[in-house]
């Protein structure tokens, strides 16, 4: 095995092959080699001694300046931050609000535009439908163009389902001694199955992209609610799902939250429950905020009408990041949040730091972006570019334990992270109006679920403007009752029928060769006995025969 030659030996031979000249011409002199490794080396070593020793570096640097201090730098020392003008004050633009009923609030969302636009989309869509071929027996075959006065009706029986929750949708129609409902006074139960199963939010064609089928209500309703409010400083984005467990592309698992599998929802909303604006992910199929940098796209397309008028903005640590917080300061915007410890640009020497329990430690960077690290039961990583990393004293709720002692805690915590608890409530606040009185069904279809969300999501809304415009401390319940009672009034009927049901024998229908489609005896099997009948209760919707029919009624207090 031949062991390593040395360069003085690899030098001794080229000169043999080569000559002297050559090699004195074409390479240069081991000295002059040296010398200039021995230079390169005492560069580094004084730039890595200037690195280590360098001051606090200037905070009145400009975007300009950025080659004096890399990404990478960070300061113990506080630096001084640019103030942004305060953003404008909160409005309504709702004339005479303290004077307007709750069904008023309701119509400002729900206005006439809306209707049409809303009517406009269905019988479209169920002109589409009505082209193609069906069975005689299809209830479209029967369909007639809807309008704005029948589509008020229709989302009052539409809320009213979520207020009085039963299994199934044609339970609200059924007349039983146990329960009579009298939304037949004002739709028919086929007629509102009809105009549920044509609900359609688009005019457009979806065959190249699905996700146009509620593009349009997303649309109008960020529109809606930048004419109508203009919110507070303090925002707050967050994610919400619309549970829904069918096959689809788009389709999300979050653990975290109480529909831990749908659709899901980026929303802006403001630290009351108020939402301000909708984007629904779509993943790569998204052409405007899909791709690299997803999440900073996201952030910028909800915050779009706000930027640049200093607002703060309230993130999880899903969507915070150094990069985003100095993006949004160029847009004059501040930014507060959790933050996740491998995100880039984030300091090592926070990240990586071990504390006790009530320890911190923190570093700024040029731009006035501040993270830091915080130990409470476990480690607490926050980021922001308006508050500081001084703490301040809190009051603890004490437990039950504690409280029967008449106990309070005092603790400290970084002020930024009392701050985002307090304001970062927003969304969490609105999915749990949402979840009190849910209009949900089991067996609608994606797009239609998402437009019935953004339905109720306007309903909440009106509730927050109605407590917002009036001052009054009123329920969710209690408005919703009022704006159902105002679109579905009581109706003076000449000829009501009767409370209880008559419990008429009806004869079955026949197949298509003329033969009855003879049931079962409800009572005889019952009994283990099996006898076939040609007709049936259709308020019981059992078969019976003749010798059973009046027996079984009176055995089930059917019978007045």
């Amino acid at each position: 095995m031949s062991s390593r030659r040395s360069s003085a030996e690899i030098e001794r031979d080229i000169r043999q092959i080569f000559g002297d000249d050559f090699y004195d011409e074409a390479l240069p002199s081991t000295a002059a080699v040296r010398d200039e490794s021995d230079a390169t080396s005492a560069t580094s070593a004084s730039s890595l001694e200037t690195e280590v020793r360098s001051p606090t570096p200037n905070t009145s640097l400009t975007s300009e300046d950025s080659d004096e201090w890399t990404e990478d730098e960070w300061t113990a020392e506080e630096v001084e931050r640019e103030q942004f003008p305060a953003p404008p004050e909160p409005r309504l633009n709702i004339e005479n609000p303290e004077n307007k009923a709750p069904l008023d609030y309701f119509k400002v969302l729900f206005n006439i535009i809306f209707l049409k636009k809303l009517a406009g989309w269905i019988n479209g869509h169920a002109s589409v439908v009505q082209s193609r071929p069906h069975k005689p027996q299809s209830r479209i075959k029967k369909w007639k163009d809807t309008n704005e006065t029948e589509l008020l009706t229709f989302l009052g029986i539409l809320f009213y389902m979520g207020t009085v929750r039963l299994n199934r949708i044609n339970h609200y129609w059924r007349k039983t001694h146990l329960a009579t409902f009298s939304l037949g006074n004002y739709m028919s139960r086929n007629r509102f199955l009809l105009i549920l199963r044509m609900l359609y939010f688009t005019s457009e064609d979806v065959s190249r992209d699905i996700y146009l089928a509620v593009e349009p209500l997303i649309d109008y309703f960020n529109q809606l609610m930048s004419e109508i409010i203009y919110p507070s400083k303090e925002l707050v984005i967050d994610e919400s799902m619309v549970l829904f467990r069918g096959r689809l592309a788009i389709r999300q698992y979050i653990k975290n939250k109480r529909h831990k599998f749908g659709i899901k929802l980026y929303v802006l909303a403001d630290p009351h429950g108020l939402v301000h604006r909708l984007h629904m992910y779509k993943g790569s199929a998204d052409t405007e905020v899909g791709g690299k940098g997803h999440v900073d796209k996201v952030v910028l397309k909800l915050l779009e009408p706000y930027l640049y008028t200093g607002h703060s903005v309230y993130m999880d640590n899903f969507y915070t990041s150094v990069g985003l917080a100095e993006n949004l300061l160029l847009k004059k915007t501040f930014c507060t949040g959790t933050l996740q410890c491998n995100r880039r640009k984030n300091p090592a020497v926070v990240t990586k730091k071990k504390l006790s329990k009530g320890g911190f430690i923190y570093r700024y960077n040029r731009k006035g972006v501040c993270v830091m690290k915080w130990k409470d039961k476990r480690d607490v990583l926050s980021i922001s570019t308006e508050h500081s990393h001084r703490m301040t004293e809190v009051v603890r709720q004490p437990r039950s334990r504690r409280r029967e002692a008449g106990r309070s805690v005092v603790t400290s915590k970084p002020i930024m992270v009392v701050l985002y608890n307090q304001f970062m409530k927003g969304v969490d606040r609105h999915d749990q109006m949402l979840s009190y009185y849910t209009c949900e069904h089991k067996s609608m279809r994606w797009f239609a679920k998402i437009g019935i969300y953004i339905l109720q999501t306007m309903f909440v809304n009106a509730y927050f403007l109605y407590r917002q415009g009036t001052n009054r401390a009123i329920s969710l319940e209690d408005f919703r009752e009022k704006v159902i009672f105002g679109l579905l009034p009581p109706k003076n009927i000449s000829n009501p029928r009767p409370t209880f049901p008559t419990h008429m024998p009806s004869p079955l229908d026949r197949n298509d060769s003329g033969c009855i489609k003879r049931r079962n005896c409800a009572r005889c099997t019952s009994r283990k006995k099996r006898r076939l009948s040609g007709m049936y209760c259709p308020d019981c919707n059992v078969g019976l025969c003749i010798d059973c029919y009046k027996p079984y009624h009176e055995e089930n207090g059917l019978l007045g």
